[in-house]
């Protein structure tokens, strides 16, 4: 199995101590906590009491999923940082971000686990029950998407694949439809509402195609007034519409999408998709994969030295458009919160514009 485990301590002087791991070396092992403890430490710094992040590990071709926890610690008054790294090759990163909401659904299990019956010292043994626990978290491509269905039926999310398609949406939203798509890259959630339920339903389901590297969370349709954060995707009814003024929400009957921020990159991607050149379903993959890279390179340039960021980050715009990193770095903002502070005070003032609202 091409999946890795880590699960590293970091003390109150910053300090990383890899305890447990499977399927490194340990070279591996210390080089991953080691470059992750500067993006790390800062959770001490935030009094959070856990967190997550997806960094990528260029150097060993790596890319992780990472839960950050409040640790015991035997003789100290004080707690430490427990990391749990869940580590997949770099060219499965639509894998990993896909099962995020698996993975982290299993990491806090574990690091709840982990509190209750371990306080880490040097040079103490960890428990071989613990040991039993981490060796689970490797699971197969079938048993995460299984376990994802798994928590998504206790919310009664829609669980249907089928229906509408990215031509489809194209056909019947005509204006703004770059605001939907940067929402939902974004991570924001999008309303859909119209007079006829089955095309919100078909819309609903339409937009899954545009967002191959996550597992969304959707309600084909309801009248109630449901939170924005129970769903990435929510069909309403016409009636509750005024519930939402400030929502991004898909006006199936007027063609349109209202609200929200423009997205230029999205804007560029649905041009692409009208030219008809390859099938549609190809140019969201490549425009994805473009995406998730770029966001993966600038989580990247915040795990080296200060002094070295700036020209990594300069190289990086180079070799990008604007557009592209304005939504990529939305994306590595939301996935690495602890960084969302290094990331407005290192670059452009164009760049903290972007990020405004975060």
């Amino acid at each position: 199995m091409d999946r890795s485990l880590l699960f590293s301590v970091f003390d109150k002087s910053k300090r990383s101590f890899p305890i447990f791991s499977e399927n490194l070396s340990k070279e591996e092992s210390s080089l991953i906590a080691i470059r992750s403890q500067m993006t790390l430490s800062m959770m001490d710094e935030a009094n959070l009491e856990t967190a997550e992040a997806v960094l990528p590990f260029s150097t060993i071709n790596k890319m992780a999923f990472i839960l950050l926890f409040q640790l015991p610690f035997e003789n100290q008054s004080n707690i430490g940082i427990g990391a749990l790294f869940y580590l997949v090759p770099q060219n499965q990163q639509v894998f990993l971000y896909n099962k995020v909401p698996f993975l982290k659904f299993k990491a806090e299990e574990i690091a709840s686990k982990i509190r209750q019956s371990y306080a880490f010292a040097e040079n103490k043994d960890f428990p071989n029950e613990l040991k039993g626990l981490l060796s689970d978290w490797r699971i197969s491509d079938k048993e995460a998407t299984a376990e994802i269905e798994i928590i998504e039926k206790k919310v009664t999310l829609s669980q249907k694949k089928e229906g509408g398609s990215i031509d489809f949406f194209l056909s019947q939203i005509k204006k703004n439809e770059d605001r939907a798509l940067g929402a939902l890259y974004r991570g924001k959630t999008v309303f859909v509402t119209g007079s006829s339920n089955v095309l919100v339903d078909l819309i609903v389901h339409s937009l899954d195609y545009f967002v191959p590297h996550a597992s969304l969370r959707k309600v084909s349709y309801t009248t109630s007034i449901l939170d924005p954060s129970y769903a990435d995707i929510i069909g309403i009814s016409k009636n509750i519409v005024k519930n939402y003024p400030n929502e991004v929400i898909i006006d199936i009957d007027k063609k349109e999408v209202k609200n929200g921020k423009a997205c230029p990159y999205s804007k560029s991607v649905v041009k692409e998709l009208n030219k008809k050149s390859e099938d549609s379903q190809e140019i969201i993959k490549k425009s994805t994969n473009k995406l998730l890279k770029v966001a993966s390179q600038l989580i990247d340039v915040f795990s080296f030295p200060e002094g070295e960021r700036e020209e990594k980050l300069a190289l990086i715009q180079q070799e990008n458009s604007s557009e592209l990193i304005e939504i990529a770095a939305e994306i590595a903002a939301q996935r690495n919160p602890l960084i969302k502070e290094i990331l407005l005070n290192s670059v452009s003032n164009r760049f903290v514009d972007w990020m405004d609202g975060l």
